[in-house]
């Protein structure tokens, strides 16, 4: 089959569809998509609240928790730290038969809103950790989508991390902070893109490099500053006069840092070990098409945040991992699951269509909150023959009678679930983070949004952050105001308190206490991470510089004094500051 240019119908874009695409949409039985990749990916992260919690009601107790669902939100909702609630509750009461006079969406969408739900679901094998989202976890804090982590706080999507606080998008790392995309990193504060480093400040795309402060594209270096080499003694010289604990002392150096940072060429993309990839943040990968932050996927394309493979044969997947294997147009799907479409929140699942938060359950259509089972529909038991032949018939009155959603797009067999199902509004929603977009665009999109409450201070005062945390005694220290004092965009919680642990490991790295509540730190933070968008552009090396001469070549390049004519697709977008190199021209520089 030939490749094809299809109009999107949501964004009304034209996309692509490869011949490649064809053969695994023809392979598992789904027609071609009717939106483009991007509008595709956005529908997705609708779903996932990726770190906001909710003071609101425990639905079966009156007690007052923490959920993941805002009170506003028409669901109940019970608490999931005690058990004995999810005994209670039998999912297959909830069950409806098939209507054919309605569209099946619809019915779908009446059996979530009628279904508990847990109050945080998929926190697995968790221990002391009540505000975290993820699995094996010990003794972490607001930290999500996290995984085999202990004594962490603030971070998103670290990995095997230990003691690390305000640390994002990174793995295999211990005793870090304020960092992103860091991976196999020791004592590691304020960076970026670094691998297998020790003792490093404010440093951006390091590898093996150990002792450098300020620097950035260094290789196998030690005692560097500022990207000059010095002397063991010269550096030690330099932490001892440099307050690094003092704020204003540490910002300036911030500034000086970035500034070598934007003088510096980076490479196109962030891969490593990839293979006949396209996307960025690409680690171990192969034959991986336009994806981002993928570790250990392959033969797949249009995957997001497969932080935890491996991954293998799937197409619009987000958040999934731990042996994936064709699943298709998901998200929250992961450890052990297999031929799974268009689903929400599945573990250990098999050959499940429509479905959201099922666990170990095989042959399902349309089923929510299912443990152990096979062969539902809506959640009522059928026996095998009366399941396949139901299902036909459902997927036959889905092309004939699809789901139209308020804006008039068209949802037939084949597609996710509208983003108006998601019980999110959208500034609440990872696509939020990665797709910042303000309220009246929001809503002029089709999307909910949701004011932040006003947050009363029951008469406590608050304080500025120290400048330091030497002088800071954590008791009774009262509540810290936000630096950005909700004059920002980043859903500002405008105060905020600091753990006893967190000042100690401040104290213990002579770094600054947080003058920024969680929400604005990590909204700074997402700056370092490129969108999940590539764009057509060249290299910026015009021969024996960059080209707005920030950077002077060390090495003969294989275009000599000519600009490179190379192109390529990147997610660094042209309005940004730093110097993008190709391949080779990187190569021939940095690596």
């Amino acid at each position: 089959m030939n490749a094809e240019t299809r109009i999107c119908q949501n964004c009304k874009n034209p996309f692509a569809i490869e011949p490649e695409d064809f053969q695994f949409y023809e392979k598992i039985k789904v027609p071609p998509p009717t939106f483009c990749p991007e509008c595709r990916m956005v529908r997705r992260m609708l779903f996932r609240n990726l770190r906001f919690l909710f003071k609101r009601k425990c639905d079966f107790t009156g007690k007052q928790i923490f959920s993941v669902f805002h009170p506003d939100v028409p669901v109940r909702v019970y608490d999931d730290t005690n058990p004995t609630l999810k005994e209670k509750i039998d999912p297959l009461s909830f069950g409806m038969p098939y209507n054919q006079h309605q569209t099946f969406l619809k019915q779908l969408y009446e059996l979530s809103r009628a279904i508990p739900w847990p109050s945080i679901p998929w926190t697995k094998y968790v221990s002391d950790s009540p505000y975290a989202t993820g699995g094996w976890l010990k003794n972490c804090y607001l930290c999500f989508n996290a995984g085999y982590d202990e004594n962490c706080a603030y971070s998103v999507t670290l990995e095997s991390g230990r003691e690390c606080y305000d640390t994002d998008y990174s793995s295999r790392s211990e005793l870090c902070s304020n960092s992103v995309n860091i991976h196999n990193c020791y004592q590691t504060h304020f960076s970026v893109d670094c691998n297998s480093c020790r003792n490093v400040w404010l440093s951006r795309d390091l590898k093996n490099c150990t002792d450098c402060f300020g620097s950035a594209g260094l290789r196998n270096k030690r005692y560097c500053i500022f990207n000059e080499q010095k002397t063991k003694g010269e550096y030690a010289e330099f932490l001892v006069k440099t307050k690094t604990n003092s704020r204003a002392a540490f910002d300036a150096l911030r500034l000086k840092a970035l500034e070598i940072w934007n003088k510096t060429p980076v490479k196109f993309a962030s891969m490593t070990s990839a293979v006949n990839c396209t996307g960025d943040y690409i680690r171990d990968s192969s034959n991986a098409k336009i994806s981002f932050f993928t570790n250990r996927v392959q033969d797949s394309a249009f995957c997001q945040l497969a932080a935890y493979g491996p991954v293998a044969n799937s197409y619009d997947a987000i958040y999934v991992g731990i042996n994936a294997n064709f699943i298709y147009d998901t998200s929250e799907c992961g450890v052990n699951v297999s031929n799974i479409k268009f689903c929400w929140e599945m573990i250990e699942c098999h050959h499940m269509e429509y479905c959201m938060f099922c666990e170990n359950c095989s042959d399902c259509f349309g089923c929510v909150g299912l443990s152990n089972k096979q062969y539902c529909v809506l959640n009522q038991q059928y026996s095998k023959d009366e399941y396949e032949s139901l299902i036909e018939r459902i997927k036959s009155d889905m092309r004939l009678n699809p789901y139209v959603d308020k804006t008039g797009r068209s949802y037939a067999y084949g597609e996710f679930f509208p983003s108006e199902f998601s019980f999110n509004a959208y500034n609440e929603s990872s696509a939020w983070e990665f797709f910042p977009m303000d309220r009246d665009s929001s809503e002029s999109a089709g999307f909910t949004w949701r004011s932040a409450p006003s947050r009363d201070l029951n008469g406590e005062k608050l304080i500025d952050a120290p400048d330091s945390p030497d002088s800071f005694n954590v008791t009774g220290s009262g509540i810290i105001r936000c630096a950005d004092d909700g004059k920002c965009n980043h859903q500002c919680s405008e105060r905020f308190l600091y753990l006893p642990a967190e000042v100690d490991f401040y104290k213990r790295a002579k770094l600054p206490l947080p003058d920024k509540c969680f929400n604005c730190r990590h909204m700074e933070r997402m700056y370092f991470i490129r969108p999940f968008r590539i764009t057509k552009r060249s290299c910026r090396c015009d021969g024996a510089t960059s080209k707005n001469r920030d950077y002077s070549n060390t090495a003969v390049h294989f275009h000599g004094v000519h600009p490179c004519p190379n192109e390529f697709e990147t997610s660094y977008a042209p309005d940004r500051p730093e110097i993008i190199y190709c391949e080779q021209c990187y190569n021939a520089e940095i690596a």
